[in-house]
């Protein structure tokens, strides 16, 4: 299976989506809900793919990074 897809983030949805997988992942807190550990390799490999291309979580400011992007994302009231 050497066909690849492509899906595009913008800079906000990487960064939350990066760290809400690391969080995920980080807790286990979703160990017993997969039914096939593909299912939880894939979900391994998307976080390692986003963290490739999120080079915020290196920065100084990350918190305030991670902040403004969310508040981004929000639904505007």
């Amino acid at each position: 299976m050497d066909k690849k897809y492509s899906i595009e983030f913008t800079k906000e949805e990487l960064i939350v989506l990066s760290d809400l997988l690391f969080k995920i992942n980080d807790s286990k807190i979703l160990d017993d809900f997969f039914e096939d550990q593909a299912e939880q390799r894939a979900m391994w490999n998307l976080e390692a793919l986003l963290e490739k291309k999120n080079s915020t979580i290196f920065s100084l400011n990350y918190s305030n990074e991670l902040m403004t992007a969310k508040n981004f994302l929000r639904d505007k009231e």
